[in-house]
């Protein structure tokens, strides 16, 4: 809604689909269920807001769910906003244009992105991802040096170590959990990923990439069960909280972390695409922000931006181990062992 708020007064015109308009509604009633109804919002929406088409073309290459906005994006010679990644991807291979709402949001408030533009995510679980793009300087390169990307105090950290030539993960014991070798060029973005599941053992994974190209270095290793509690808050960025010396010296694009990992298609759009990223739980924030808005008559009431993160925080699958039944106490299911006998 900000991207859209700061693009409206530069003139621009925004444009929609009437598949869009039908899904939108489908999507408010299922989410909504008993509530009451936010059609006359999609009503208004549709009427006062956006210049609402049909189209019946198509476009090669694009998915048949995404062809609607693909072909009025062609027809118009418009720019598709959205966040889903694969359909960025397939529409950049088209020579179509396509922006996420951050890009977005980052071009306009530029030269004072601040740090919701910049540092973005709402929480972790069970299962996690850590996200940034960045470059590093020539001087970060130089001698033997480590520098620090990133740190959770009750997950761990993740620096470069320039003499190694290597990415490294320890955990907050200052365990090395990952070691990924990586000929670090100065000056040339990067796209970096480190996830995690929980089960009876943990699973790492750091995967690392120039931007615009494929993978060039990956790295899987399984270690003791994480269960104390989960990574939260923000953590510290471009540096260690205890060795301030060692911060990371260059230039950092974007990042995110959220409950849940990467796919394969998203991870292919964020390291391929310049200024992509993971679009942290874009849909639970939709459905949190529906869930809480209230509507009488003609008069609407809107959530609070930390109300809405609260209640998607409280979906958020919690940070106990493993995803089956036969890896999980008793207890996380609701009912003491003894409840469950024939007594």
């Amino acid at each position: 809604m900000n991207a859209i708020t700061h693009l409206r007064p530069l003139g621009y015109r925004f444009l929609t689909t009437e598949t869009a308009i039908d899904e939108a509604r489908a999507r408010l009633i299922d989410f909504r269920q008993n509530l009451s109804s936010l059609e006359p919002l999609i009503d208004w929406f549709a009427e006062q807001a956006v210049e609402v088409h049909s189209t019946t073309a198509k476009v090669a290459g694009i998915s048949t769910h995404d062809n609607h906005l693909a072909a009025l994006a062609a027809k118009e010679d418009a720019i598709v906003l959205s966040e889903d990644l694969p359909l960025q991807h397939d529409l950049d291979a088209q020579q179509l244009h396509g922006r996420t709402l951050r890009e977005v949001l980052y071009g306009c408030v530029k030269p004072h992105p601040g740090n919701l533009t910049l540092v973005f995510g709402i929480g972790l679980g069970a299962d996690g991802h850590i996200f940034f793009k960045a470059d590093a300087s020539e001087k970060m390169l130089a001698g033997r040096r480590r520098s620090y990307m990133f740190e959770w105090r009750s997950f761990g950290l993740l620096c470069y170590d320039s003499g190694k030539k290597a990415f490294e993960f320890e955990n907050p014991d200052g365990v090395k959990l990952l070691h990924l070798p990586f000929d670090l060029l100065p000056d040339k973005p990067i796209a970096v990923v480190l996830e995690y599941s929980t089960g009876k053992t943990t699973r790492y994974s750091l995967k690392v990439a120039y931007e615009g190209q494929d993978v060039v270095a990956q790295c899987e290793k399984h270690h003791t069960a994480l269960v104390e509690s989960p990574p939260i808050g923000g953590g510290t960025w471009l540096n260690n909280s205890r060795k301030l010396q060692e911060g990371w010296i260059g230039f950092l694009q974007v990042a995110t972390y959220g409950p849940y990992t990467l796919g394969r298609k998203p991870w292919r759009a964020c390291r391929r695409l310049v200024g992509v990223s993971p679009p942290t739980l874009t849909a639970d924030l939709a459905f949190s922000a529906s869930m809480l808005c209230e509507i009488q008559g003609k008069l609407v009431r809107r959530p609070k931006w930390e109300h809405v993160i609260k209640l998607v925080n409280f979906g958020i699958r919690g940070f106990y181990p493993g995803k089956r039944h036969d890896e999980r106490p008793p207890v996380w299911f609701g009912t003491p062992p003894e409840e469950n006998s024939d007594d």
